[in-house]
């Protein structure tokens, strides 16, 4: 069943992401660029999975900023943007 479970979270974030163009995104970081400024730089890290018990992970949620500014879905992952 949990294996199940991974499948369908991975299959509806794939959807949600594909439903977004990937120009949208890059609008969205732009804009975030412009209001960080020239000079600036801005990191913006990814969730990391959380470990409910020693051996059993809880469902993978992504981080809403980093989800709205990249629509990527992997765990760990590190946005840097630099003008």
């Amino acid at each position: 069943m949990a294996r199940w479970f991974g499948l369908l979270e991975w299959l509806v974030a794939a959807i949600e992401t594909t439903m977004i163009d990937r120009k949208e995104f890059a609008r969205r970081r732009k804009q975030l660029m412009r209001i960080v400024g020239g000079d600036g730089i801005c990191i913006v890290p990814a969730a990391p999975e959380r470990l409910r018990n020693n051996d059993s992970h809880y469902p993978y949620r992504q981080d809403s900023d980093f989800h709205y500014l990249t629509g990527f879905a992997e765990p760990d992952a590190v946005l840097a943007l630099i003008p």
